[in-house]
Formats: structure tokens, sequence, C-alpha cells
């Protein structure tokens, strides 16, 4: 008997889906023919990630936060006045967030603010391929966008996946919203509803895009940590001007204004302002005895729990400082006594990183565990004070789940003898050192090795196993593959190999579709691209 030993490699083939799922073709067919027997001689996993438990970066990448920027509603003179109108918002004090917008007008019947946005497989027998999506629109708003490029996760066939950073956009319905790629994805738009704006005034929040260059290379989460900091709080502060670098989580309000495209919105005249905002100071660009003010977050600061296994975003605020010290402010309303943690700070409104080429990755929830849960999303409602005009409402501007705050123990001014009465303090506010921040799941690569005991090489082409498990029938499972052989940033496995033996008609292997499966049946996210499959066909004896 004779054989043939085929090399299926990740890192060589040139039709690659992630690490751990990719397609070898052939440069020659083989004859399979009856009593033939195919089997997975060896693997080599690549765990060098998982084995460190190391965040690796495999290419030059920018990671990319767009925020937008809020203050704390405590101070009335805070608020604008739209051309004598009573104030908007209301001119009490409410300690809510208050949104920074751009004022968009001149909309009609053909505009429409998209509202759900969602896609679904179009074969319903197969799960669509991970891939990145184009989606493009227009408007008449040449400062707004008109595209966006989204990863897109596998789908099942009963999933309906909802795509956040198309909605809020506002579209041409004529055109609607086309997806560039989708079909050869196995993907279609299932549905798209569009809220009304005709003859509506709508402001829209102010996005910033913050973009952090990180090295390729193999990185300790700490490190990683510290170096995102570093670079993301790198920020040039000129206090006699109230100066700050552009582009950045802190800025002035008057240097946010003044710095937008002057060529799509006019802002040569600050009593008729193009650009409206809800803050008074940004109506005053040109009026030197305004008080300037800041906005966004003094400091960003993002950790890793060696304990948990979680990263965390701790800091995307500004507290009060009182001496120096961080601290919580309590304010006086109508005769109680109510706390106040920061004055103001940056909400997320999308994460996503781009490699060397400015082609999409996956970074945020493949590498740190950020899904879209920490993400802001809006409504649109009716301004009860104003008409025809549609302002940004949502329930996600709320500390450690949209944004992030100072954490204060308040046993310290409450009443022993009447509980939850607040006895007034001495001094108007208490260190606090704690923050309420955003968490990660659990689910990226330093906790993943935990996770499982066994990997599983699945191996598509002609030639089919049955591998049964409660839930479900498997045709392509080749091999089992334990993890005791983990040696030298490599699992390998000579056994575990499920022995297929060809009967019937003569076949022809044309090419091999590989994955590497966790125990749940899902490619890693935590492996590299040196991954190697040896399959060998073990001829039988000539049939005659």
């Amino acid at each position: 008997m004779s054989s043939i030993v085929v090399e299926c490699r990740n890192k060589t083939s040139d039709n690659v889906i992630q690490n751990g799922d990719w397609t070898t073709s052939l440069n020659e067919n083989i004859l399979v023919q009856a009593g033939d027997q195919i089997i997975v001689k060896d693997s080599f996993i690549d765990t060098q990630q998982s084995s460190s438990s190391k965040i690796l970066l495999e290419d030059d990448t920018t990671v990319y936060m767009d925020v937008g920027y809020y203050i704390i509603n405590d101070d009335q003179s805070h608020f604008t006045v739209f051309a004598g109108v009573d104030p908007v918002p209301a001119s009490t004090r409410n300690l809510k967030p208050l949104v920074l917008c751009l004022n968009v007008t001149g909309l009609d019947a053909d505009d429409g603010l998209v509202s759900t946005f969602t896609l679904e497989t179009i074969d319903k027998t197969s799960k669509s391929i991970p891939s990145n999506i184009k989606f493009t629109w227009t408007n008449d708003v040449p400062a707004l966008p008109q595209e966006v490029t989204v990863f897109i996760p596998e789908l099942t066939s009963t999933d309906k996946y909802s795509v956040r950073e198309v909605i809020g956009n506002i579209v041409k319905r004529a055109g609607g919203v086309t997806g560039i790629n989708l079909t050869e994805s196995n993907l279609k738009i299932s549905s798209i509803t569009y809220q009304s704006v005709t003859n509506k005034t709508l402001q829209l929040p102010f996005i910033q895009s913050i973009g952090i260059d990180l090295e390729k290379g193999n990185y300790d989460p700490d490190e990683l940590m510290e170096l995102m900091n570093r670079k993301i709080n790198a920020n040039n502060l000129v206090s006699a001007d109230y100066q700050t670098d552009s582009g950045r989580i802190l800025q002035t309000a008057k240097q946010i204004k003044d710095r937008f495209d002057p060529q799509t919105f006019s802002i040569s005249d600050p009593t008729t302002p193009t650009i409206l905002f809800q803050i008074k100071a940004m109506e005053n660009t040109s009026d030197p005895s305004i008080p300037d003010i800041y906005l966004g977050s003094s400091i960003c600061e993002f950790s890793y729990s060696q304990e948990t296994k979680d990263f965390e975003i701790n800091r995307l605020h500004t507290p009060y400082y009182d001496g120096g010290n961080i601290t919580i402010q309590y304010i006086n309303i109508g005769g109680k006594y109510t706390s106040v943690n920061k004055i103001g700070g940056n909400f997320i409104n999308s994460l996503y990183a781009k490699n060397s080429k400015g082609e999409p990755v996956d970074f945020w929830s493949l590498q740190l565990g950020f899904g879209q849960d920490i993400l802001t999303d809006f409504t649109f409602v009716d301004n009860t004070d104003l008409t025809d005009v549609l302002v940004p409402s949502s329930n996600d501007l709320i500390d450690g789940v949209g944004i992030t705050g100072q954490s204060s123990t308040l046993d310290g001014v409450v009443s022993k003898q009447t509980p939850l009465l607040v006895t007034p303090v001495s001094s108007s506010s208490i260190p606090a050192d704690l923050t309420i921040g955003l968490k990660g799941t659990d689910d990226n690569p330093t906790n993943q090795q935990d996770k499982f005991g066994y990997y599983l090489v699945e191996v598509g082409s002609q030639f089919k196993n049955e591998f049964l498990t409660p839930e479900n029938n498997f045709r392509s499972i080749q091999q089992i593959v334990n993890r005791y052989y983990e040696l030298n940033s490599y699992t390998s496995a000579e056994n575990g190999q499920i022995i297929y033996e060809h009967t019937g008609e003569d076949m022809l292997l044309q090419s091999f579709k590989c994955r590497i499966l966790t125990s749940d049946k899902q490619v890693p996210t935590n492996i590299g691209d040196d991954n190697t499959l040896h399959i060998e066909i073990v001829k039988g004896s000539k049939q005659k």
C-alpha cells in the first residue's frame, strides 16, 4: 500500500476567514477509490496566545473609539437660548447628562432617520460567512456619514443581526442602504425602517473619532492597557487659552465649534449658527465675555484584572476636584441633598479597528471582550419646549452601563436615626477614589484557555464521518485534540483521528475546508495563524 500526505497550512492559504478557519486548494486533484482511507495524520495548533495569556496583534493596528460629549445638568448658566425662545432643556437642574449635538435642518419627506436595520442569512440551510461588509447610502448633508464598514459575525439560519452602526443615520429613502458583498457572505437585509423627519429640525449627537496606533506584537494585558492609556490621554493643555489638541477626549466648547468644517457648517454668525448645541458656550465663540468650558474626559483609563481576567474602562469622565482631590459634590435641590459625581464626560458611540492596509479587524470584542452593551444608542423624540425639533434620548447614559463615574461610600453622611435622610456636611464634597466603570466580558484571549479541555479538527471535503452529540450531528469532524499535548506554544496531536474508509464510486479531492474548533464547536478567538494539518490518504489494494 502507498499513501499521499497533503499539507493544509493556515498561514499560507489564500482563502482565510480568520485564524483557525481556512481553505486549502490542491494543485492536482487526488483520486480516491474504494478501500482508500483518509485520516488527519497530525495537527499543529498555534496556541501561543492562549498559552501565554497575552494579546496578539498580527499587524500594525489603529483602534478607534467614536465618542460623544456630555455635561451634567447642575448649572443653569450652561443652557442655551434658541433665538429668544424659552431655554431648552428646561431651566431646572435635574442632574441629567446634556449631550452635545449638531443641528440639522432642511429635511423633507425624501429623508429618513434609520430606526432599525437587521440582517439575516439568504440560504437557510447554512450559516453566513464572517465578513467585513461596507454599507453605503446618500443624504443631502455632506458632513454627515454616508458609509460605514462593519464586521458581521457568523449568523445561523435563525439569527437576526442588528447593525447598530447604520441606525441613527439620515438616509435618502429612495436609495436606501446598500451592503457591498452581502450575497457572497450569505447575507441579506431583512428589515429597514425609518423615522419621519419631514420638516423637522434634528439634533444629532456630535461624535468625535479618536484613534490609537498600536504596533504588531504579543502584548502582556497590563502593558497593552498602559500603552493605550498613554496614547489616548496624550493632550497638550495651555491653561491660559484653554487650548487642547484637536480630536481628543477633552476639548473646549469654543474649540469644537471653531474646528468644525466651516465649508459645510457656517459658524461666522454666532447668533444664528447652523451648528446648534445644548450648551450656552457653544453659541458664543466670538464673544470673549462668555466663559469657555471643558467638555469630555480629563482622563481615560483602561485596566485589566489578573483575578477576573476582565478588561475595563474605569474612567471616561471629568470628576469634580477640591484641593486637588477627586470628590463627590452634594447639591441642595428643593431642600434635599443630591450627590453629583462628575462634571461631564464621554459616551462611546462605536468601537472598531483597522490594520495597516486600512481593512477592518475585530479588536475590541475579539481581544478585549468589549461588546455592544457598553455602546450608547439613541432614540429621537419630540422636544416638549420647541415645535418640530427632534432631540436624542437614551437609557444608556447611566454610570456602569454606557458612561463612567465616581463611586463613593455615602454611609458617613447618612443619618443613623432617620434612615435615608442625608445630613448636611460641612464641606461641599468628600473624597472618592473608586469609579463605576464599563466592564468587558471574560470572553477574551486571556481567559479562554481555561474554558475547554480539547480542540476538534474539522475538515470539509467530499468525504464525511459521523460525530454525534445530543444536540447535533457533525459530519466533518476528523480529529479530537487533547489540550494536554500543549508544548512550546503549540498544541499538537498524532492521535484522536476518526478514520474514513471510502466505498462506492471513485471521487476526486480538490480542496479541504479546515477549521479548528473548541468543544463548543466554535472557532477559538485566541489562536494564531500558524496552524497546520497533515491529511493522509492511504491507498488500498487496487480494485479490479
